[in-house]
């Protein structure tokens, strides 16, 4: 009933929708080229800031905390927060009405100082502006009042592209920088749970197609098959015994080793998980996903 009177009043046939599957059956969507840490690294240290200081700060920005194109038009200035070391950049809203936090950290990186990068790029901003856009226009080491619109920020990536010679840089778009930042996240270790916190996704199969196109992935399931690595067993790591009086910082800073399951096995046999002093003493670091645990409550 309810198809025939879509049929009648809205003109939609019942079968459009199999039809589309279909025809959609094969087809592969072509996805922007991503940036690999080396690549935003080189850029960062070798790009001359008369030209590309309002790249550098786009590609920063964009890749740190997996903006898309709009969310970096409309940035406000009062969305940046300046701690010092970090910065604090609050986005209010987002496509997905998820509102999102990321941190920019001054460390250095490859002998560059992201931080200062942004306030340099901050202090050529004109003190009369009517508006409080953050990415204004960037010409010959000043910037202008304009800000920069939403069809000159997305070819941003294609000129960061060409200046470090890539091929076919038109297949760097505005989407590049989120890809790229969700790229590194996954191949870093990240599941697909902090790929959608960072990057504020709701659709959980898009978070999990970084996930299984990753290398980090792909590793992983590969040393499974060669070296019978069981991939749904929690990776527990064995490492060398610390002292009692060892610091925390003193554990964190030893170096571990892949354990073997009949290791695994023997350590797991000898040591009581369940006691108060857990796996201190034992020396054993776990990097557990997808974990059930069960709390028993004795009155």
């Amino acid at each position: 009933m309810l198809r025939t009177t879509r049929a009648i009043r809205e003109n939609i046939d019942p079968r459009l929708i199999a039809f589309l599957k279909c025809q959609s059956s094969g087809y592969k969507p072509k996805k922007s080229d991503t940036f690999s840490r080396d690549d935003m690294n080189n850029f960062l240290k070798d790009a001359p800031d008369e030209k590309y200081l309002l790249m550098k700060v786009v590609l920063i920005f964009g890749i740190t905390g997996a903006c898309r194109c709009d969310e970096l038009v409309n940035m406000k200035i009062d969305d940046v927060e300046d701690n010092g070391s970090i910065l604090i950049i609050r986005i209010p809203d987002s496509k997905t009405k998820i509102s999102r936090t990321f941190v920019v950290d001054g460390n250095s990186t490859n002998g560059v100082d992201v931080v200062e990068i942004f306030r340099k790029y901050l202090a050529l901003r004109p003190p009369e502006i009517g508006h409080r856009r953050l990415f204004i226009t960037f010409r010959s080491g000043k910037c202008t009042v304009q800000p920069v619109g939403k069809n000159a920020l997305p070819k941003i990536p294609m000129e960061i592209a060409k200046f470090l010679g890539k091929p076919n840089p038109e297949k760097f778009t505005g989407h590049s920088l989120r890809r790229s930042s969700a790229t590194l996240l996954v191949d870093s270790g990240a599941d697909s749970l902090s790929l959608k916190r960072h990057g504020g996704w709701r659709s959980t199969s898009v978070a999990k197609g970084y996930v299984n196109d990753s290398l980090y992935a792909k590793r992983r399931a590969t040393n499974s098959i060669i070296r019978g690595e069981n991939s749904s067993l929690p990776v527990i790591q064995k490492t060398s015994s610390p002292s009692r009086a060892s610091t925390s910082s003193d554990t964190m800073a030893i170096v571990s080793q892949p354990m073997s399951t009949s290791e695994l096995s023997n350590v797991l046999t000898s040591t009581n998980i369940s006691s108060s002093k857990s796996l201190l003493g034992t020396g054993i670091t776990i990097d557990a996903n997808n974990c059930t645990f069960n709390i028993y409550v004795n009155k």
